[in-house]
């Protein structure tokens, strides 16, 4: 099994371990895993988990990734900050909140303990100083220079007991501050994140996700 396999693998686990036992901040609401299209539109990465909470008008993403310590090379960190990246693409999908979540089977303490330091100053930096994400598209550099993502973006982690140990950015403590759509200048960006918005926080969303997620990987 390939690495690229086995990190996927073990993410679909922790997916499907949140699903079943609902830990908060994952208690309120409806839960879709893997969303892959809204409103007859597919989606670039899929949402890991979309979770909808009604009564808040509360839609929140959350992209889901596991960390690994290696004896000579140390913790691979590629795939939190890849997740990052991915986390910030939710906002181009309408969420009001994007999370990463992360989980692992072998860190060390010391890199347990950089986990929440790395985040605070990586997502701080990437609102702030866009010239240093050149690579980044278009969408995601105008969310970066026009919007405070860093706030409506948070983190959860879990360790290999699956115990919540770290979080930042309750959902429901910063359900006043969401996504600010309406920042945007460009119109275009802008109408259709409300568009999906729109259709995500409907009676019944338009969306497509896998209905038979739970069944393939609860066991």
């Amino acid at each position: 099994m390939s690495q690229k396999v086995k990190y996927e693998y073990l993410e679909n686990k922790l997916i499907a371990k949140i699903l079943v036992e609902k830990p908060h901040p994952f208690t309120l609401g409806k839960l879709y895993p893997h969303v892959k299209s809204i409103a007859g539109n597919i989606i670039s990465p899929d949402i890991d988990i979309l979770q909808k909470i009604e009564p808040h008008e509360l839609i929140i993403g959350y992209e889901v990734k596991w960390l690994h310590y290696f004896e000579k090379a140390g913790t691979s960190w590629y795939r939190f900050y890849q997740g990052i990246g991915q986390a910030l693409c939710y906002f181009l999908h309408g969420v009001t909140h994007a999370y990463l979540v992360l989980g692992w089977d072998n860190l060390p303490e010391k890199d347990v303990s950089k986990i929440l330091d790395y985040f605070e100053i990586f997502t701080k930096f990437a609102a702030t100083n866009l010239s240093a994400f050149r690579m980044l598209n278009r969408s995601i550099a105008t969310l970066l220079t026009q919007a405070p993502i860093y706030r409506c973006l948070g983190l959860i982690a879990f360790d290999e007991a699956g115990s919540k140990c770290h979080i930042k950015g309750d959902v429901i403590e910063v359900r006043r501050e969401k996504f600010p759509i309406d920042t945007i200048q460009d119109k275009a960006l802008q109408n259709e994140i409300e568009t999906k918005r729109t259709k995500l926080l409907a009676t019944k969303p338009n969306l497509k996700y896998d209905e038979n997620f739970i069944e393939k990987w609860k066991n």
